[in-house]
This record gives structure tokens, sequence and C-alpha cells, in this order.
């Protein structure tokens, strides 16, 4: 019978074949459970003759992939795929000759990027776990790795003097009402990318996040919250003025699209960021060759927006954390050291009986 004459087909995967590539085979059927008894009887075939010892890191890491990441997010896609291809060093190897000795190796020679070196011993040890489990080795040497470990960079709030620059930064009208959004809502810089004029009612005066926009490669990808929620926030009196005018000038169906309409892509962000932040410098009294921002990011916005909200009174603390995106205890737990901070124990030494 010809292809096109069975009433059922499926492309499978059957692994990783000597040339690094995946073993595809069409499958055909006339019957949904002949088609399945055909699938498994092809696997039992590949798995008899196939030699898992032989298999090479590489091999095993894209099967491996494959199997359990392909209907996780983007971003954790991108994770994984980006530590395999640090670990390019053992890629030609057999899967059971890797050393913890070569996993040491690749491990120096990112010595001065901590954070890279985490991810190359996460992804790796993931990688070895499971082969583990599947029997292909025996031991994982991506264990017991000596690094320095990443220390992600601390969290602050702005000083006086950045406010004042933030103020008086020579931005374009589009660059200022990107800079405000993020100074008094603290949005996470993939919702403030999916914002579209439909989501400010100027009548009730809030502003509703509901979906955000991260990258897959270079490309927008439209997706919901970090956390899944809907929340509608209320808009300061004081950015009313701003926010009004720029909504009536705009009227493209994203907040801040590109020319052709769509969010932006990663690299039009990255570009954008930079400019903006290069005119922050700027207004610091920083030039091109002397940063003056010290360490400032979207994130330090946010985390100043959330240090504002922490010391606010008359405001609850489930509302406090509503109105960042955060769950109430994410919020406590990243913004309650700032209790020791303002607390005045001298009080204490007056104690008397």
């Amino acid at each position: 019978m010809r292809k096109q004459d069975y009433k059922y087909h499926k492309q499978i995967s059957l692994g990783i074949g000597d040339n690094g590539k995946v073993i595809r085979k069409h499958v055909y059927a006339n019957s949904q459970r002949e088609l399945n008894d055909q699938i498994i009887k092809l696997k039992i075939e590949y798995e008899k003759y196939k030699d898992p010892t032989e298999m090479t890191f590489k091999q095993y890491a894209d099967q491996w992939n494959e199997a359990y990441n392909q209907k996780k997010s983007v971003r954790t896609q991108e994770y994984y795929n980006s530590g395999i291809s640090l670990l390019e060093n053992i890629h030609h190897k057999k899967l059971k000759a890797v050393t913890k000795t070569d996993m040491q190796t690749i491990i120096n020679c990112y010595s001065d990027h901590p954070r890279t070196c985490e991810k190359i011993v996460q992804v790796a040890a993931a990688i070895f776990a499971s082969a583990i489990i599947d029997g292909k080795i025996v031991f994982n040497p991506a264990l017991k790795l000596t690094y320095e470990k990443y220390k992600a960079p601390e969290k602050r709030a702005f000083t006086e003097e950045e406010v004042a620059a933030i103020k008086k930064a020579d931005l374009d009208p589009r660059e200022r009402m990107v800079v405000d959004l993020f100074f008094y809502f603290g949005f996470r810089p993939e919702e403030l990318r999916a914002l579209m004029p439909t989501d400010f009612n100027l009548e009730t005066n809030e502003v509703t996040i509901n979906k955000a926009v991260t990258f897959n490669g270079n490309s927008p990808l439209l997706k919901t919250t970090k956390n899944k929620k809907v929340r509608t926030i209320p808009i300061p009196n004081a950015l009313l003025p701003e926010l009004t005018d720029y909504l009536e000038k705009n009227l493209s169906f994203y907040l801040f699209p590109m020319r052709d309409g769509n969010p932006m892509s990663k690299t039009s962000w990255l570009k954008f960021s930079k400019k903006v932040f290069s005119k922050i410098n700027a207004a610091l009294g920083g030039d091109e060759n002397t940063d003056k921002l010290n360490g400032m990011t979207w994130y330090t916005f946010r985390h100043n927006c959330g240090t504002r909200l922490y010391y606010m009174s008359g405001i609850s603390t489930k509302y406090k954390a509503y109105f960042l995106g955060h769950q109430e205890q994410v919020f406590i737990s990243t913004y309650s050291h700032l209790d020791a901070e303002k607390e005045d124990v001298s009080a204490l030494k007056q104690i008397v009986m």
C-alpha cells in the first residue's frame, strides 16, 4: 500500500545516531491500535541493537533534554540548552567515560564567572543523575566540584542623588514613560513590555497586569504573568497627567511597540535599556568611560518600589505584596530586613521594674 492509503501516521524519535543527529522513523497503520503496536515494536528493536555503553555524553544529553524539558517554559529550555552547549569539551566522550576531572577542568575555564559555573554544574548533575537511574553510569562526576559560589547582587533602593538624577535625565517621552512606570509601579520588565493602552482605565485610575512578554531567542513571546494571576492596582495621582497625555498620543496595540506593532524584541529591548541607563548615568555625572550607576537595573526600580511600599503605613502587607505581584510570604522575606534598619533599640535600655 502507498503511504497515502494508510489512515494513521506518526513520526517518532528513536534516539541519537552516531552522527549526533536524532533518529526519526515514520510509522503507518490502518488503526490506532496497529499504529501503537508498530511503534512499540520499533522501539524494542532499536533498544535491542543499541549499545548504551557506547553512547556519547552529547547523545545522551540531547535525548534527556528532549524527554524532560521540551514542554517546559522557553526560558527553562534556553537554560538547559545553554548549559549543554557549555559542556562542549565532553560532547564527544563516551557517557560512561566522563570523569570528575573532566568536569572540574570545564569549571576552571569559567572560574571568573560563578553564575556560569553554577549553570554548568546544575545541568550536568541533572543529566548524570538521570543516566544513573537509566543504568548507563554508576556515579555522578558533577558532584562536589570546586568553584566560587555565585552571589546575587544586593537588592537596594535608590539614593536621593539617584532619584534626582532619574528625574532630570534627558529622556524622550517614550523613555520617560517607561522609567516612570517602573518607578511608580515596580513592574517586572516582562510585565511592562506586555502593557497595552487598554490595560489602563482612566475612569477608575487603575491599571491591570494580566500578561507578560518574554523572549524566545530574539523574538517576543506573550505569556501569563509570573504567578499566573491578574492584578488591578491604582495609578498614582502624580503619574496621571503624563500617562493621560502619552495614551492620547499613542494609539498602538501595545504601549511600547516596535515599528511593526509587535512588542520589542530582545535586541530592541536591550538597546533601548542601554540608552536609558546611559542617560541616567550622564545625569549622575558619568559618561561612557565612567559608570556612576552602581549596578542599577530595572529590578532596582522594582526593589525601590517594594522598599517604599514596605515603609508605608495604613496598607496591609497582603495588599503590598499584591501590588507587586508577589506572594505575601515572598514579599515579607524579601523586605523584612528593612525592619532591622529602622529599629530604635535605645528605648530598651531604659526599661525599669
